[in-house]
């Protein structure tokens, strides 16, 4: 694992992708890249949703077996959001710097540790992706720059190659609407219009996450 560090104390992870190793398994990358208007390049999936980037790349990880890996990269949510498990592995890939958040539903709660400045940012923001955050698309950490989700899989399959694929565009979408349909903080409420008439008068966009 190979971490990077980001503005700010949270380290997303950047994980070292593996030689693909055949030609048959390049073709069946190259082939689904072409089917989905993506790129086929250093050995991954790359493309781009608005501001939102996207990569699934082969991550061998020993014994565990290879798994597929999607980052979404995207502007800063300004959220102070961590998202991770709440035991295991990733929770060492990502940590918030904010405090500690339930969502509301008790399996997610149990089973994810979700931190954040602001509450009802947060759970507004988490609530717009769940629908995407199925089993076959499972997160493994999320924070105000990177998505990243995983599934055990050798990429050795088009069909299932594809799918993956085609889920992490559709998240990519929903990362880049809730990234504008953030709720300003709690304190700013009131005064929500006042400040989008003035971001309007100096020609400014006004983001309300932060």
């Amino acid at each position: 694992v190979v971490a990077r560090r980001h503005r700010g104390a949270v380290a997303a992870p950047r994980l070292a992708p593996p030689s693909v190793g055949s030609e048959r398994l390049g073709a069946i990358w190259s082939a689904v890249a072409a089917q989905l208007e993506l790129r086929y390049e250093e050995q991954a999936l790359r493309g781009t949703v608005g501001e939102v980037s996207l990569e699934l790349r082969r991550e061998h990880r020993g014994r565990r077996g290879v798994f597929l890996i999607g980052e979404l990269s995207y502007p800063d949510l300004g959220l102070e959001l961590g998202l991770h498990p709440a035991r295991g592995f990733g929770r060492r890939w990502l940590a918030g710097r904010g405090a500690r958040v339930s969502l509301g539903d008790e399996r997610f709660d149990q089973l994810q540790r979700l931190e954040g400045r602001d509450p009802e940012q947060v759970t507004a923001v988490l609530k717009m992706l769940l629908a995407s955050l199925d089993p076959f698309l499972p997160v493994a950490a999320m924070d105000d720059r990177h998505l990243v989700v995983e599934r055990r899989d050798g990429g050795q399959r088009a069909q299932k190659l594809r799918r993956l694929a085609t889920r992490l565009l559709t998240l990519a979408r929903e990362v880049a609407r809730a990234r504008g349909a953030i709720p300003p903080p709690a304190a700013f409420v009131h005064g929500l219009a006042s400040w989008r008439e003035l971001a309007g008068r100096l020609g400014a966009e006004l983001q309300t996450g932060a």
